[in-house]
This record gives structure tokens, sequence and C-alpha cells, in this order.
């Protein structure tokens, strides 16, 4: 299977993964970037570690592998608006109007928008309390960071001494003000 037929079984076009792409590697800000030619130089000659991707054309193609991965994995754990709709039997209007109200959270691949997974219980019905949760979380946040805060454990939210997902909390009845505490934090240092 090729790279392309991968990413068009999630739901995602050649176009729309050549544009995530472009923006990434227009927008990329890496650490190397910042320090001028004679610091870079030094640091890769006593850094102790030879860094991959040290030319601009290693740094280009890191950057757009990278790119791929990030959009591969998100959009394999996302569902379109048109199958959101499906499973919420709605209208795909109403959950457009439900994304502009922060009851659901959206992210754009290419041009169009994806739903997570994670909002969503086994009958497709959105968590509790989700919307009070994204209207804490800052709008210019990355879709993976959204990803990974509300998909990866928190020692703050703690199930039977075993910490839980903020998403797994939600579905588990918690109380939605313990991740809106949280959510307000992220990106927040």
């Amino acid at each position: 299977m090729s790279l392309v037929e991968m990413l068009e079984s999630v739901g995602v076009s050649e176009e729309d993964a050549q544009e995530v792409v472009r923006q990434e590697i227009a927008a990329a800000r890496t650490p190397l970037a910042a320090l001028s030619a004679e610091q870079d130089e030094f640091l890769g000659r006593h850094g102790g570690v030879e860094a991959p991707g040290r030319t601009d054309a290693g740094r280009a193609k890191m950057l757009a592998l990278s790119a791929v991965g990030n959009t591969a994995a998100l959009a394999a754990t996302s569902i379109s608006v048109k199958d959101a709709a499906a499973r919420m039997g709605l209208d795909p209007s109403r959950v457009h109007h439900r994304i502009g109200d922060r009851a659901l959270y959206a992210y754009k691949i290419g041009s169009r928008l994806r739903l997570p997974l994670w909002q969503f219980d086994g009958d497709g019905t959105p968590l509790p309390n989700l919307r009070s949760v994204l209207s804490s979380l800052s709008p210019d946040l990355h879709p993976l960071a959204v990803d990974g805060f509300m998909g990866s454990p928190n020692a703050d939210l703690v199930i039977g001494d075993v910490p839980v997902s903020p998403s797994h909390w939600l579905a588990a009845g918690g109380d939605a003000r313990a991740v809106t505490a949280l959510a307000r934090d992220i990106g927040v240092w």
C-alpha cells in the first residue's frame, strides 16, 4: 500500500496531505534555526551528539516526514463531519454548529474538518460536559496538543488509584471542573 493509499484510507486526500506538509515546513521554527551559522557549527562539532538533518535539506526532509506522520496519526483517530453526523443521528450542519459553539472539537487537515474519536462514547454521543472543557482550551492549541491532553493519563485524574486521561475521566462521569482546570493550563509556561 502506498503512502497516498494509506492516507486516503483514513480520509486524507493527497492534496490535503501536501498542504499540511507545506504549512508545517513554512511554519517550522526549530531550535537550530535560532542559532547563528557559527553557533550551529560549534554545536555540531562539540555537542557530543550528531543531530540528524542539520542541513537545510535535512531539516526540510525531517519536517515533511514528521508532518505526514502526524497527519496520518491524527486522521486515523478521527472522523469526518459526515461520519460524526451519522454517529450522532444529526444533519452535518448541526455538527458544524456544535463545532462553532465549541460543543465538539474539530481541526482541519488541508481543507477538511476532522473530529477526534476521543470526544465520543461507544454510542457516538459526545462526552458529558465536553463543551466546558473545550471552552477552557486555547483555540490556538495545535491538534496534537489537544489530542495528547485529552488522550493521555493525568496524575490529577485518578479512578481506583489509576491515573486516567481527561476523556476517560469525563466518560466515567468525573467532575468536569477538574479537567477544565487542567485545560486552562495547557501551553501556559
